[in-house]
Formats: structure tokens, sequence, C-alpha cells
């Protein structure tokens, strides 16, 4: 929910929740799903040329935005350790 000065309010409880929860309330958890390259028709049976080195990118990526709750990023704003902005 926007804070009162342009900035977010969250709530205790969703703080607890993982980065990926932000994906899924934006409509947008099928991007760490997809081929890295887009390709509509890359699977395991039919892999696109990236599909196997990214394969275990994806799903250290997806196991960041699982594991990582909005509190860590919270306090890592909070710490100075990381910044977000336009």
């Amino acid at each position: 929910m926007r804070g009162p000065n342009g900035g977010f309010f969250i709530t205790e409880k969703a703080k607890k929740l993982p980065v990926r929860a932000i994906l899924v309330a934006m409509g947008e958890s099928e991007v760490l799903d997809k081929c890295v390259l887009g390709l509509n028709k890359c699977s395991e049976i039919k892999p696109c040329p990236m599909h196997v080195k990214y394969k275990v990118i994806k799903a250290q990526i997806i196991k960041l935005f699982e594991s990582k709750t909005i509190q860590h990023l919270v306090n890592e704003m909070d710490n100075g350790a990381n910044l977000i902005s336009n």
C-alpha cells in the first residue's frame, strides 16, 4: 500500500513473505520459470542453447527469491547496505 509520503507501507505479516510474493502480486511470477532466451518451446526434451547451463543459475535465482524475505530487504535498506530508487 502507498505510504503517506509516496513510499510504501507494509504490514508486519507481509514483511515475512518471500520476495517471490512481490512477483506473484504483480502477476509476474512466471518470469522465474521462463526460458532465458524467451523461447516458448524450450524444455528438458528440446532445450535451447542456454538451457543446460542456465538451469543451474535459474534454480539459484528461484531459491533466492523464495528464501529472502521482504524483511531482509527492509533491513538491508535500513542498514544502508542497499538502495532501491528510480
